[in-house]
């Protein structure tokens, strides 16, 4: 505001997604509430990127005091930034010639995906590994966080947890047996100390997509299925996609 009232417009734009004052708030105060509130132990840490900020300023941080953290993108369908991080190259399957739509983001998902490389998102110290994401599974690990969890949670939130999953199980593979490793999965994640450590951001609640994600109607006329209401085989289901 001070800065608008010597402006003769009286407004300035913030930019998030290029102002570098973003991704610096969450070097100095997101990354180290994590590394404090964590005891100073993260192995990986997961997010999906809006504008950029959030993943690349707890990057910065987190990776100048434990440089073994791993960092890895979580990305909604149609966004670029999962070929950047995987092949280098910031390119969706959406972005074909003839194919190219107005709004190209092939996702419910509002807030996070992008087509281009920000300044934030450039800022980030390294993103070792991405996680691509569908709205269907993001919706199974809603309802399943809601149901097992009494989490109320957005999509850009859902995306996070089931990337941070399939982070945990692709860590716990290296060392477990694969038949034993699906049965106890959630045991090991949720309701038992985990052998790793994993962090995510949970950035949005089910309370701002009452009209679209947590619509039945709405979802279906998307192609999407609702998730089944039994909890044994909504849990069945999404063990079979981690």
């Amino acid at each position: 505001r001070r800065v608008a009232s010597f402006s003769q417009q009286r407004a300035i734009c913030t930019d998030q997604f290029e102002n570098p004052a973003n991704n610096q708030a969450h070097c100095k105060s997101t990354g180290q509430e994590i590394f404090r509130q964590c005891g100073g132990r993260i192995d990986i840490f997961v997010a999906s990127a809006g504008t950029g900020g959030t993943i690349a300023g707890v990057s910065r941080f987190l990776l100048s005091r434990l440089a073994n953290t791993r960092i890895i993108l979580a990305d909604p369908p149609g966004s670029s930034l999962f070929a950047l991080v995987k092949f280098g190259v910031c390119y969706a399957p959406q972005q074909r010639e003839r194919t190219l739509r107005r709004h190209r983001y092939d996702t419910i998902t509002d807030g996070v995906g992008l087509d281009r490389i920000t300044s934030n998102f450039a800022s980030a110290t390294a993103i070792h590994d991405a996680y691509r994401v569908t709205d269907q599974h993001a919706l199974l690990m809603a309802h399943f966080l809601f149901r097992f969890e009494g989490l109320f949670l957005g999509p850009s939130s859902a995306i996070n947890c089931l990337a941070a999953v399939r982070a945990a199980n692709d860590s716990l593979h290296q060392n477990e047996e694969t038949s034993s490793f699906y049965i106890n999965l959630f045991n090991h994640f949720f309701w038992h100390r985990p052998k790793y450590r994993v962090v995510t951001i949970l950035c949005d609640s089910g309370q701002r997509y009452l009209s679209r994600f947590w619509n039945r109607q709405f979802l279906e006329n998307r192609g999407l299925e609702w998730p089944p209401n039994d909890p044994d085989m909504l849990r069945q289901v999404l063990f079979a996609i981690i």
